[in-house]
């Protein structure tokens, strides 16, 4: 049993991207995968659609979040509400 499911803890995963569609959707994928409680804020730093295209297809989950962000740092991103 993962200790989410012992404890009732839910996790925070922060995954911030620029410009790589393919390789946030495979991220997002594996940690949808896994078998603890979560919630995934995906911040999207890209200047272009190609990544926000991609990763609608996981708006539907409950579990994600998508924000779109000018910002071009991961300091800020971790610091976005």
């Amino acid at each position: 049993m993962p200790v989410s499911e012992k404890t009732g803890s839910t996790f925070a995963v922060i995954l911030a991207t620029r410009n790589r569609p393919n390789d946030a959707v495979r991220a997002v994928r594996s940690i949808l995968a896994s078998p603890l409680r979560f919630t995934l804020t995906i911040v999207d730093q890209s200047d272009n659609s190609e990544s926000s295209d991609a990763l609608m297809h996981f708006v539907n989950d409950s579990r994600v979040r998508i924000l779109k962000s000018s910002n071009v740092s991961l300091a800020r991103t971790r610091n976005l509400r």
